[in-house]
This record gives C-alpha cells, sequence and structure tokens, in this order.
C-alpha cells in the first residue's frame, strides 16, 4: 500500500523539480512595440472630363406676359460650349485640357452675357457668389463626369455664419443635379457655398440671377475656389455709382484681413489701412470705391475663399421704372502660381485683366506656342490688355501673375469673366498607415 502510494508521488515531485528548474532559465524580454511608420504620397489621379454647367434658366420659368420687354424669357438667345463635348444631364462634359461655356440672352429676366471656364472635379471647393433675397435666385449646379457614383455634401453660409445643416446630395455616373438655394435658405443678402465629395469628388457652379423689380440686374456663373492666405482677386471692369462692385470674403475659421487695392496708377488708399475682421464661418461684402480695373490684394491670418463682384449699367426697358438695367460678373480670387493655366477665348471683345504685387511678367501663348500677350506689369499695379484672337483659341501661361478674361457686349450693355484653370491635374497627397490584414485582430 505504501510503495504504491510512493509511486504515485513520484511523478508529482518529479514534475515540480522541472517547474523549478524552468523558472531559473533567462527568457528573452518583450520587444518594444514598433510605432507605425505614416507616410504621405503624392498620387497623380486620372484625368476627368471637364464639365461645363449648361445653359442658363429663368428662376420662375419662361412667362409670357405678351410685352416682349416685360417677358421672363427670351427667345434672342445664343449658347456655345468650346471645344466640343459630349451632353452630361443638361451641361457637357468635355475632355480637353480646357474648356469654356458662353451664353448670351438678349431680354427677359435674364438678359446678359454669362460665361464660364469648365471645371475638373474637386474634393472640396468653395464658391463665392449668390444670394437668396427677394429678387435674386442661386441655382447649385453639380455635375459628376466620373464612371462612378459621388456623394456630396453642400454647406451654405451668410453674414451670420454657416447656415443649418449640410445638405447630401448623391450623383450617379455621368449626371447632374440642380438646386433652388432660395428654396433652402431664403432672404440670405450674401451666400458662399462649400461643396465636400468623397472618391473623385465634382464639378460645381452657381448661377447667380438678379432682378430690381421687373428690370434684369444680371446673371452670371460663378466657379469652385480654393481657400488662400494670399491672393489677388481681379475686379475686372470699372467701378461707378450706376455699377457698384463689391469684394466678398468667407473665412472658415475667421480671419483678421489687411486689404489692398492695386489700380492702374499703382497702390491706393482704400479703407484707411483698416485690417478687415470676419468671424467663423461669416460671410462679409465689402463695397469697392469707385475708379477704373483694379483688384484686391487678400491677406489673411487663416484661409479665405473670395470673389469680386462687378456690374455694367444699361438703358432700362421704357415704362419699367428704373434707371437702368444691369449685367453683373463674378470673378474669383487666385493665388499666383507657377503652375500652368488656360482658357478658351469666346466671341466679343476680349480684354485680359491682370495684377501683381511684387512686379511681374505675364506670357500668353496659343496651342502652337505663338505668343499671344507679352507684358510687364509694375508691383502692386493692375492692367488691361486687349486681346484679339479667334474664338476657340486655347491661351496658357505659367507665370505667378493673377489674371482674368474679360468678355463685353458694349453694344447691348453686358459683361463677363472667365477665369484660367489649371492644364494638368494636381497631385493630391494620399496618407498611407499601416495595419493588420483584414480579418487579423
Amino acid at each position: 500500500m505504501r510503495a504504491s502510494r510512493l509511486a504515485r508521488l513520484v511523478p508529482l515531485g518529479v514534475g515540480a523539480g522541472l517547474v523549478a528548474a524552468a523558472s531559473l532559465v533567462n527568457l528573452p524580454e518583450a520587444a518594444e512595440p514598433v510605432e507605425a511608420e505614416v507616410q504621405e504620397i503624392a498620387v497623380t489621379p486620372t484625368a476627368l472630363p471637364l464639365a461645363c454647367p449648361g445653359p442658363l434658366e429663368v428662376p420662375v420659368g419662361a412667362i409670357e406676359s405678351g410685352d416682349a420687354d416685360l417677358d421672363a424669357g427670351s427667345d434672342d438667345r445664343t449658347f456655345t460650349v468650346s471645344p466640343d463635348g459630349v451632353d452630361m444631364g443638361e451641361g457637357t462634359a468635355v475632355d480637353a485640357a480646357v474648356a469654356s461655356q458662353m451664353e448670351r440672352v438678349g431680354g427677359g429676366d435674364i438678359a446678359g452675357l454669362a460665361g464660364v471656364s469648365c471645371t475638373a472635379a474637386s474634393q472640396d471647393q468653395w464658391i463665392v457668389a449668390g444670394s437668396t433675397s427677394l429678387g435674386s435666385s442661386a441655382r447649385l449646379v453639380l455635375s459628376n463626369s466620373s464612371e462612378a457614383s459621388v456623394r456630396a455634401r453642400v454647406t451654405l453660409h451668410g453674414p451670420t455664419g454657416q447656415l443649418a445643416d449640410p445638405t447630401s446630395i448623391t450623383l450617379g455616373p455621368g449626371s447632374q443635379q440642380s438646386i433652388l438655394l432660395e428654396g433652402v435658405e431664403a432672404e440670405v443678402p450674401a451666400l458662399a457655398i462649400q461643396v465636400e465629395s468623397g472618391g473623385v469628388g465634382v464639378s460645381a457652379a452657381l448661377q447667380d440671377s438678379r432682378l430690381t423689380g421687373f428690370v434684369a440686374a444680371g446673371t452670371e456663373w460663378s466657379t469652385g475656389t480654393s481657400t488662400f492666405t494670399d491672393q489677388i482677386v481681379p475686379i475686372a471692369a470699372p467701378v461707378t455709382d450706376e455699377a457698384p462692385g463689391s469684394l466678398r470674403v468667407v473665412a472658415p475659421e475667421g480671419a483678421d484681413l489687411p486689404l489692398t487695392l492695386l489700380g492702374e496708377d499703382g497702390t491706393e488708399s482704400w479703407l484707411s489701412g483698416t485690417t478687415v475682421t470676419v468671424d467663423e464661418g461669416a460671410v462679409t461684402d465689402i463695397g469697392i470705391p469707385e475708379g477704373g480695373v483694379a483688384a484686391v490684394r487678400v491677406e489673411s491670418t487663416t484661409p479665405v475663399a473670395a470673389a469680386a463682384m462687378v456690374s455694367v449699367a444699361r438703358e432700362a426697358p421704357a415704362d419699367s421704372g428704373a434707371d437702368n438695367a444691369l449685367d453683373l460678373a463674378w470673378t474669383e480670387g487666385q493665388e499666383p502660381t507657377e503652375v500652368e493655366r488656360g482658357l478658351v477665348v469666346p466671341e466679343g471683345a476680349t480684354t485680359i485683366v491682370a495684377a501683381a504685387t511684387s512686379g511681374g511678367h505675364l506670357t500668353l501663348t496659343d496651342a502652337a506656342g505663338e505668343t499671344v500677350v507679352d507684358e510687364d506689369i509694375a508691383a502692386g499695379h493692375t492692367v488691361q490688355i486687349p486681346v484679339d484672337v479667334d474664338a476657340g483659341t486655347v491661351v496658357t501661361s505659367s507665370d505667378p501673375v493673377a489674371w482674368t478674361l474679360r468678355v463685353d457686349d458694349a453694344d447691348a450693355g453686358y459683361v463677363t469673366t472667365l477665369s484660367p484653370q489649371p492644364t494638368t491635374v494636381p497631385d493630391r497627397v494620399v496618407r498611407v498607415v499601416p495595419g493588420p490584414y483584414v480579418g487579423n485582430p
């Protein structure tokens, strides 16, 4: 009996000894965790067709009164897209480096000249234009020229900051959607719209149409721009008491803005050197003093988006009760850059308006490499340069100068501007973070 108990205890004793011996072995220390290295890689996206928003629309519809001077619509309309493209909703998708759209409406509520440089898709852009006050209409057009669905988020801003919650919109492949913003937020005297989107992004444009009573006060397209801490905004036409102009800014984070007016004779006195303070997300309009063509240098403590509106006056229809009718033009702010930018010159009287803060030189060439414009620009000056080329000519420049193309129909009293667009797709920075395989803990 005792022997059997001893036999049963021997293995237990031996096992305990082995455990004790093992506990004396020096095991290696646990390795220090390796911190994941985050890399930022520049990726060049595939170029997509440019998006042109399509024809203007009369906000109230083409109401006919029997009086051609008072009808809302007009049969006197010309519409061109250059170069040609394919239909995309009501607009056009153009497979080219640059493209433009131009429309002339001879009467009615949206009488005027409205031009726009067709734009590439963007994931984050601001449109600084528009109003939903009485007599105004703001029609936002979103375009998806890709072969995949894209979701966009639209956020409206006004003088008091962000307005309501963002609106989410899904666009199918090769499609467009338009939104009348007065149906979203009415009675906003000054608008700025942020459009954010995933995937390859979307193209955005705004039709800004205005009436004074029953008289047209201008219709124009405005396109997306970025935020900058130092930019130049061309004032593309003279500002008078009858044809006012204004600078519009929106500061997503709030900002202090020193503003400098660059005239044809150099830097001009404006606001007595006062710095303008803009609250977070708020939209501010600042009247431009009377004078000839100019530009505004907008420096800021945080990135802001900016644009300028100019107008031209013409005789109002008889018995309208108005002193004059107006047409208007919006021009987006630019960061002077050596990235090549260009546009397509349309029909009409065309003039380059260019400005530089520290002096520079503007050379524009056509597709054959022939020089179209070759002009020195003194520091702090804005210049006008007539352009005499055939309609459809593509002009480009890589000079770090702010410039825009003004198109006039002086006989009718119409004006519009075209802003240059990059001729290549900019790289996008992608953050790469190491991680486990999908499904691993």
